[in-house]
Parts: C-alpha cells; sequence; structure tokens
C-alpha cells in the first residue's frame, strides 16, 4: 500500500473538485488522478510543498495556485463519490496505479505517439499500448504510456511515465492547461452550447483537423470550452455527413466521426 496522507475535509473536497474538473465522475478517472497528485508530490516536489495538497495547487502542473483557487471558488459542487474516491486514494494510499505513474494528458495535448518506432494518430484510443507506445506532448514531455484508466473505448486522459525510478530531481514539465471536464459517465458524451472539458478538446481537435471552422471564419481554438463557434463547426459536419445540423454532439455525431478515424 502506497503512504498515506492526512488531509482535512475541506482541503479533501478541493483536491476532489480539481480531480473532477480533470477527469468527471468516472471512478476510475478520479482514482487515476488522486494518485497522479501524490505521485507527482513524493517523486519531485517534496523539497518544494510540505503536502500534496499544497503541491496540486501550487507547482503549476495543474494550473497556477490563482487558478485552481479561482476554479474552486467558482464551482464548488462535486459528487460526493468523487469525494470518497479521492479520499480513499490519498488518505488510505490505495491508489489507482504505481508510483511512478507521473504524466498525463488529454488526446489533443499530445503531440506523436509511437509503438516501436511507428507513428499512429494520437487521437486513436486503440493503438496505445502499455509500456510500448512513447509519447511527446505540447509542453516538452516525453514519456511511456501507462493507461487509459477507463480503457480504451473510454474517455479519461491518457496515463504515463517518464521512467521507473523512484526519485527524481528533474520535475516534467508544469506548463499543463488541462481543462474542466464535463465527462460524467463511460459512454459517449452529449456536448452543446456550454459544455467543457477534455471530451470538447477532442472534438475540437477531431474537427479542426477535418478543416472545420468557426462561425468567425477562423480555425477553432481547441480551449475546451464549447461555444458559439464549436456548435457552428459540429453543424457544418453533421449538414456533409447527413445529420440533422442541430450543433449538439451526441451519439450518431460521434459515431460518424470516430468512423472517420478509422
Amino acid at each position: 500500500m502506497s503512504k498515506k496522507y492526512s488531509l482535512s475535509d475541506l482541503q479533501l473536497r478541493h483536491l476532489a473538485i480539481i480531480c473532477y474538473r480533470e477527469q468527471g465522475s468516472i471512478d476510475a478517472g478520479v482514482r487515476a488522478c488522486a494518485s497522479h497528485m501524490c505521485n507527482y508530490f513524493e517523486k519531485y516536489q517534496t523539497k518544494n510543498f510540505k503536502n500534496v495538497y499544497e503541491c496540486t495547487f501550487g507547482s503549476g502542473w495543474y494550473w497556477n495556485k490563482q487558478k485552481n483557487e479561482q476554479w474552486v471558488a467558482a464551482h464548488p459542487n462535486v459528487p460526493t463519490s468523487v469525494i470518497d474516491a479521492v479520499r480513499d486514494v490519498i488518505c488510505n494510499g490505495n491508489r489507482f496505479f504505481p508510483d511512478y505513474v507521473d504524466e498525463y494528458d488529454c488526446l489533443t495535448d499530445i503531440k506523436t505517439a509511437s509503438n516501436n518506432g511507428v507513428a499512429f494518430n494520437p487521437l486513436d484510443r486503440k493503438q496505445y499500448k502499455s509500456g510500448v507506445t512513447k509519447i511527446t506532448n505540447v509542453y516538452g514531455s516525453s514519456y511511456t504510456f501507462y493507461c487509459f484508466p477507463d480503457g480504451a473505448k473510454g474517455y479519461c486522459d491518457a496515463f504515463g511515465y517518464i521512467n521507473k525510478n523512484a526519485a527524481q530531481t528533474t520535475a516534467p514539465s508544469t506548463a499543463q492547461t488541462t481543462v474542466p471536464t464535463t465527462r460524467t459517465t463511460a459512454k459517449l458524451p452529449d456536448l452543446r452550447i456550454g459544455s467543457y472539458g477534455s471530451a470538447v478538446s477532442v472534438l475540437q481537435g477531431i474537427l479542426d483537423m477535418m478543416g472545420y471552422i468557426g462561425n468567425n471564419g477562423n480555425p477553432l481554438d481547441i480551449d475546451g470550452e464549447f461555444g458559439a463557434n464549436t456548435a457552428f463547426a459540429v453543424a457544418s459536419y453533421q449538414k456533409a455527413a447527413g445529420i440533422p445540423p442541430d450543433g449538439v454532439c451526441g451519439v450518431k455525431t460521434w459515431s460518424k466521426l470516430k468512423s472517420g478515424l478509422t
């Protein structure tokens, strides 16, 4: 069993809000995110922060301290199941994966992915192989893929490790900008104006790759925020795909998009 931490209920709630922002309420994703918080602190930041809570808010990996505090204040509600999962990982030491797993990215933040030197589309989840796939992200880190917490057919981020050594002196890039998530189940999420999160970033990345633009005439910003430009691009794709153009990415639209990537 991994190291246990004693945190207040308020601190646990704040960390749960961050995990919920990152991975939604998918239990495996929440546990993976909380495990990463502990691993990252222990592997790189014990000299800089007193505990995993201060590290998560202050290290810069999960946004910066000011943005995290603003987010927690603006989004105080989080499912009890998420808080319980975070408590089990951090306070009870029941981590989701080994202590060397210290990186993760949403797929749109993965710059390159390859298996034994053969590159593949980073958005193609079924190509990822644990211990084999090599990843480079847009922040300059390179690491080996470990798992998708909810499996290849799910929607959680790709987790991995830089190496398996227990202690490091150089931390991976802290320029992470992983965005809030609205994924609440392992099924395809319905996305519409007001949705946000990694699933939106993936959608925007696919549409941008296919050449669809916003109603402002510019390429889509892959920012995880589903606004008027993303809705316009979705509707444009739906028209081309023979789907009623309502600007909502539901089951039929996801299915068409996924078939276009295979």
